[in-house]
């Protein structure tokens, strides 16, 4: 970027965007904490191995969605706004935060999504 793109840029500041620009994806509090327990229970029963390629999936997905936000399904009837997209046996659940996205929740697919949102 030339000018004053490149100042905003340099300040974190996205005035237009391009293709060739990775949109980013953060987590909450609570999203952190799924994938910290995922990552325990995958180790405890699947192993190291498994473990690594099942959260590199999962941030994959995460990824994919900061790309492409409406990829996922809308849930309105849990929150305005919130949507969903599956990976292994767990779900993702986030929000549109402008250019990128926000993950909520990282909650196994047998778990009530209403009872933990």
């Amino acid at each position: 970027p030339g000018g004053r793109q490149r100042a905003l840029w340099q300040r974190g500041i996205r005035t237009v965007k391009k293709a060739n620009l990775v949109a980013e994806y953060t987590l909450t509090g609570k999203a952190y904490q799924d994938l910290s327990d995922i990552v325990e229970y995958s180790r405890t029963h699947w192993g190291q191995s498994q473990t690594n390629i099942y959260i590199t999936s999962i941030e994959t997905s995460c990824q994919f969605l900061a790309d492409n936000p409406g990829a996922g399904k809308a849930c309105d009837d849990l929150a305005r706004g919130l949507l969903s997209h599956p990976v292994g046996s767990h779900v993702i659940f986030y929000l549109r935060q402008g250019d990128d996205i926000s993950v909520l929740r990282v909650l196994h697919k047998r778990m009530l999504p209403s009872k933990y949102l």
